[in-house]
């Protein structure tokens, strides 16, 4: 799985980041491998390391209607369009449309509240595509 927090350039959540450590620990492989928690890549890399799936880690804006429950989920194809050229290379991730955005807006916070939204939210998403290939949770 590619995490990214950042589409221009494309850049990833790699190893040592709380939200690679999030990831592992669900039983998903991070795409970035090598030194530094947060990586810049181009297309060259992302056509390389070809992911299964790719989560857009951004945070939106809060805003009064937050208080009042979650905001609709950004579909495979808006979130395609988010990742701008991410999202025209022939990798796996956008062929199989295996896609998703947490986008909440404390996601780049280490703290604990908002350490464990991030984890049931990539929790749903890693259940949804191994449910989606009919595959065992891990």
């Amino acid at each position: 799985v590619l995490l990214l927090g950042a589409t221009t350039p494309p850049s990833a959540f790699g190893p040592g980041s709380f939200h690679a450590q999030i990831l592992e620990r669900l039983g998903g492989a991070n795409a970035v491998t090598g030194e530094g928690m947060w990586q810049e890549l181009d297309a060259e890399d992302v056509l390389r390391l070809n992911p299964d799936g790719i989560v857009l880690v951004m945070p939106r804006d809060r805003t009064a209607a937050d208080r009042f429950g979650e905001p609709e989920r950004a579909s495979a194809s808006e979130v395609i369009r988010r990742l701008g050229a991410v999202g025209e290379l022939p990798i796996r991730a956008i062929r199989q449309g295996r896609v998703a955005l947490i986008d909440e807006a404390d996601v780049l916070v280490p703290a604990a509240s908002s350490m464990g939204r991030y984890a049931e939210r990539l929790a749903e998403i890693l259940e949804r595509w191994t449910r989606e290939r009919g595959e065992a949770a891990p």
